[in-house]
């Protein structure tokens, strides 16, 4: 039923297309069995069907391997991106199956200290563009550069990340320029 969720419908299935046709075909045998359950509920009849217990074996197996598959997948994007390892797999899966980088606002807190959400605003060739972070309290650090939040989210995700420290860095490096200037009057 977990990986039903998954593989049925969404970008996930786009992004897997082996492992979706995998568990269609186990999902297709798994609803074949169920019926023909409903038709003879009986035990002995359910159970002693020809090769039912090597067949819901290979099943077994083959949801065991989409499993690993999807694991894998979330391992590899969390690698690209490891402030992923912080949100669970259903809140990647969230993430990931997402085309819209706003997917990412409600997982923020969890992945960055006290930034609560990204502003994002329409850019000039209608791209969605990261401009500011936003922390619990409501401060606003405004991006030197607004960075493009398009294509994959663990590649945009890491141009953010090194926007917001290049801009924290400028804005350390100002202000204690302007402190040193205020005390030299």
């Amino acid at each position: 039923m977990y990986l039903e969720s998954i593989f049925i419908g969404g970008d996930i299935r786009s992004q897997l297309p082996e492992e979706a046709k995998k568990f269609d075909n186990i999902d297709r045998i798994f609803k074949k069995i169920m019926s023909e359950t409903v038709k003879e509920p009986g035990i002995n009849k359910c159970c002693q069907s020809d090769n039912r217990l090597t067949n819901l074996k290979n099943l077994s197996d083959g949801l065991e391997k989409c499993q690993k598959s999807l694991n894998d997948y979330l391992d590899s994007k969390r690698n690209a991106f490891p402030r992923f390892f912080f949100i669970s797999d259903d809140e990647l899966l969230s993430i990931l199956g997402s085309s819209d980088p706003e997917a990412v606002q409600e997982h923020m807190i969890k992945m960055f200290d006290n930034i609560a959400s990204l502003r994002f605003q329409v850019g000039n060739e209608n791209e969605t563009l990261a401009t500011a972070m936003i922390s619990a309290e409501g401060e606003v650090m405004e991006f030197r550069q607004a960075t493009t939040a398009e294509g994959r989210v663990e590649d945009w995700m890491t141009t953010v990340l090194a926007e917001m420290r290049k801009t924290n860095r400028l804005i350390t490096k100002e202000s204690i320029f302007r402190y040193c200037e205020t005390m030299t009057r």
